[in-house]
């Protein structure tokens, strides 16, 4: 996996961009729930959820080797690194659709496949398909999971970054 190096006086930067990225999808998410446009919600969830992954990337990186002139960072540009990472940080919010009580909230469907965030979910829910002989478009999830857990625990995560390096919210 390729890392990219960034002077570290250059990192507080790109964390500020990146948690203003995240604010601005996850607005965006919740205006498309609003409008019903719940596949394209998704999509814009899971990007605020890569870039919250980079900016703990990066925060973490910068905090590893204070005092360094550059970091390295691993998997900035690679989908399931930074979805592990989004894993990390929101564990069971990255679960958009579950039969697990205690992981949904009501109403959950018995016997249903958990559906994790992840690229082909992102994919999935971007663009129309046609295979196996049947179009395809989104996948299994609620809404209310999605806007109850995922979003709030994004906006939770980038909340906590943003007061440890100083930065304020853009509204």
């Amino acid at each position: 996996m390729r890392s990219i190096r960034i002077p570290s006086e250059k990192v507080v930067e790109g964390i500020e961009k990146l948690l203003s990225n995240a604010y601005r999808y996850i607005k965006d998410s919740k205006l498309l729930l609003k409008d019903g446009s719940i596949e394209h919600a998704v999509v814009c969830a899971i990007f605020a959820a890569e870039e919250l992954a980079k900016a703990s990337m990066l925060s973490k990186q910068l905090e590893e080797h204070e005092g360094d002139p550059f970091i390295q960072v691993t998997g900035f540009r690679s989908h399931p690194y930074k979805l592990q990472e989004a894993k990390r940080l929101l564990g069971d919010a990255l679960i958009i659709e579950s039969s697990r009580v205690g992981i949904m909230r009501i109403p959950f469907r018995i016997g249903a496949n958990d559906v994790e965030v992840s690229h082909p979910i992102r994919l999935l829910c971007a663009f129309v398909d046609f295979e196996n002989g049947e179009w395809k478009f989104g996948t299994d999830y609620n809404q209310y999971k999605l806007e109850l857990d995922l979003l709030k625990g994004i906006e939770e995560k980038l909340n906590s970054l943003a007061v440890r390096h100083g930065l304020t919210r853009d509204e």
